[in-house]
């Protein structure tokens, strides 16, 4: 959808305005869950190159989608459960190396 936007611009947009905020809204509240964004992505990162080692004869692409798909969703169980704390602090552990380097 075309609008126009600030400054007599226009903007392009698939989506309608209430389901962009709905969408930006949704995914502070992923990233809030998980800890960080750079949580949440070592988490996903970590998950797909696990799936890649432990699902090798599966083609790399779909092993890697459910590793990042695993990881994603473990940041997102609540605090106090044991998987969802190991999936937050090895995703911290990978974006501390990632910002080391």
């Amino acid at each position: 959808m075309a609008r126009r936007g600030g400054h007599g611009s226009w903007k392009l947009g698939l989506l309608p305005p209430e389901a962009q905020e709905d969408l930006r809204q949704a995914w502070q509240d992923y990233v809030h869950r998980a800890g960080g964004a750079k949580t949440a992505a070592g988490a996903a990162v970590v998950g797909g190159m696990t799936s890649l080692a432990m699902f090798p004869r599966l083609p790399y692409v779909p092993a890697t989608l459910v590793g990042v798909a695993g990881g994603a969703y473990a940041v997102q169980l609540p605090p106090g459960n044991s998987l969802g704390d190991s999936a937050r602090q090895i995703g911290a552990g990978a974006a501390a190396f990632w910002d080391a380097v």
